[in-house]
């Protein structure tokens, strides 16, 4: 043995017996592991290398000279597989066996409430990640305590070009702290939770709680606030307006995002605005969009005359525009229980105003524009706010910023009017120009949208630049599993390199 080598030895061993010593004899001097240590510790060390599209996770086990006594690979892979129009995850192991809590959590209640393909398709890749680490360690899903659930975070940062952003890992945290809350599987680790407020704060009565292993994002950072609700945020809205009894804003958001309706044509629509029209044999709900002399401005409809006086009830403009004009009716077409929750609806809220705030109620009065067929004694409005009043564009503004807030949407702060309803419009027409297969075309989604000219349905048809990145990065990772020829000239001059 050299020289050198036999002084590396020695000064190995004095570091030993001196942390023993100093163990022993001044116990209190010992620092404590900090909370987020990298974990590549000299005995194990954590790496994940990517192989094409797919990751790798390895493990390796050293001695204290460096060596290594044992290398461990994880092949866990996440399948995308499509049974009757349904799109499936699968997670594999190398021996090809699956993973049940994966598929329970996937495919089964996911599906079950909806979820988009790619919030499955995130929570997937989280999973994958969950499960990879526990293979890797020998550590059981269902038995994580804290230290190992530090360990797991250290593991989701990685190191060098594979390093995910703080807000990547606590959004895998976030999904990963739901499967357990779905499947009941128990982690306190993951659930404690602190606030972030000063003493001064909470002595005002101020609440603001952070999860514990959770890591500190930039508090000035501001998220890009979305031009239009995709269908996870509008299930997410309606999900959580579920949660609080607020079925007004359950319909109002669902009119909205599924028909593409106005915020002034929701809030304008009573009862003598729900009509049933005969259109192929079968008995069709249909809302009529028109304006009223007892119309707020903020129920007004765009582009529909206002009367300045009764008489302009029966003037043959304003007839011509509500009854033979397609584009003042909103045909409630689509598969479901809606049609029935509506009208249980407009039934439930009447009959609670009328018992619960006679006097308020009064105040949701509306003018009757064609007697020859409304049948009812008086008319009213359908939305009405908590105290059996007419719904205010302002009240219910409030009310989705509080849901925006819940459920972690960004919007624009620093506006006074950020117009957060008429973003579920814009996810109508994006569902319908981008989203459906085949896509609507411009002129059946002009009606649709109750568009004047075609031009302004056609911006829905251009791409944005998220849209475009998306678009290309699919259709050159496409390019690239088609063509094995071309997959092999790059693997020889990687081998080669």
């Amino acid at each position: 043995m050299s020289r050198k080598n036999v002084l590396s030895a020695a000064m190995t061993a004095f570091s030993h017996i001196l942390c023993i010593l100093t163990w022993l004899f001044f116990p209190g001097q010992i620092e404590q592991e900090p909370r987020y240590v990298k974990y590549t510790s000299q005995m194990i060390t954590l790496q994940q290398k990517k192989i094409g599209h797919h990751y790798l996770y390895v493990r390796i086990d050293t001695d204290a000279y460096g060596h290594e006594v044992l290398v461990r690979e994880c092949d866990l892979r996440v399948l995308q597989t499509k049974i009757d129009r349904q799109i499936f995850f699968i997670l594999l192991d190398g021996n090809g066996a699956t993973n049940l809590r994966f598929h329970q959590y996937v495919n089964l209640w996911m599906i079950e409430n909806r979820r988009g393909v790619n919030s499955r398709r995130k929570a997937a890749s989280a999973l994958c990640k969950l499960f990879s680490f526990c293979a890797l360690m020998d550590y059981e899903v269902n038995a994580l305590d804290a230290t190992e659930i530090n360990q797991f975070v250290t593991f989701l940062v990685g190191e060098g070009r594979l390093q995910c952003s703080n807000e990547t890992v606590n959004s895998y945290l976030s999904i990963i702290r739901h499967f357990f809350k779905t499947l009941e599987i128990r982690c306190d680790a993951i659930f404690n939770q602190h606030n972030t407020l000063s003493n001064n704060a909470l002595a005002s009565g101020f609440q603001t709680m952070a999860y514990d292993v959770n890591l500190p994002t930039d508090p000035h950072k501001r998220e890009k606030a979305p031009k239009y609700i995709s269908l996870d945020y509008y299930i997410r809205l309606i999900e959580i307006a579920q949660s609080k009894g607020d079925w007004t804003g359950v319909m109002l958001m669902h009119l909205m995002f599924r028909y593409g309706m106005r915020l002034g044509e929701c809030l304008g629509l009573t009862e003598e605005d729900i009509v049933v029209y005969k259109i192929k044999g079968q008995d069709v709900w249909t809302l009529i969009v028109r304006n009223r002399l007892s119309d707020e401005p903020w129920q007004h409809a765009k582009r529909k005359l206002i009367p300045l006086k009764e008489v302009d009830y029966d003037a043959k403009p304003y007839i011509d525009q509500w009854r033979d004009d397609d584009y003042a009716h909103y045909y409630l077409t689509e598969s479901g229980d809606f049609v029935e929750a509506f009208k249980r609806f407009v039934r439930i809220s009447k009959e609670t105003a009328e018992r619960n705030y006679p006097e308020n109620y009064k105040s949701c009065e509306a003018d009757i524009v064609y007697p020859q067929t409304f049948r009812g004694e008086k008319n009213r409005y359908i939305f009405q706010n908590r105290l059996g009043k007419r719904l205010s564009a302002q009240v219910w503004g409030k009310r989705l910023k509080e849901y925006f807030v819940e459920a972690r949407i960004p919007f624009d702060v620093d506006k006074k009017d950020s117009n957060l309803s008429h973003r579920f419009r814009h996810g109508f027409a994006m569902m319908h120009a981008r989203y459906m297969d085949p896509p609507t075309p411009p002129h059946e989604l002009q009606k649709m949208m109750h568009h004047r000219h075609l031009s302004s349905t056609l911006i829905y048809y251009n791409p944005t630049l998220e849209d475009e990145f998306d678009y290309k990065t699919k259709l050159q990772n496409q390019l690239f599993d088609n063509n094995p020829r071309l997959r092999s000239i790059l693997a020889d001059f990687f081998k080669n390199e």
